[in-house]
């Protein structure tokens, strides 16, 4: 577990971290530019992302988005073409 982890689970652990927060609840924009899509990937293609990410300097996600939008450029690009 992450020092990250051992926090949030110290603060939900006390009954205090559980109430509500005071104010207004927060609204979600109407247009929401970005879509949460979850996907779930063999262990072994996630193992291998994580080594590639590695090398490229980028996050899981980061890779995994960049993979994505240029497959689909690709693909559009040769669906346009003559």
């Amino acid at each position: 577990m992450s020092d990250d982890d051992a926090e949030a689970f110290e603060h939900y652990d006390d009954s205090a971290g559980r109430e509500p927060a005071l104010g207004p609840p927060r609204r979600r924009r109407e247009h929401v530019s970005e879509q949460h899509v979850p996907v779930r990937f063999p262990a072994a293609t996630i193992e291998a992302v994580g080594e590639l990410v590695e090398a490229d300097g980028m996050s899981v996600s980061a890779w995994i988005r960049r993979s994505v939008d240029r497959a689909v450029e690709d693909r559009t690009a040769s669906e346009e073409a003559p």
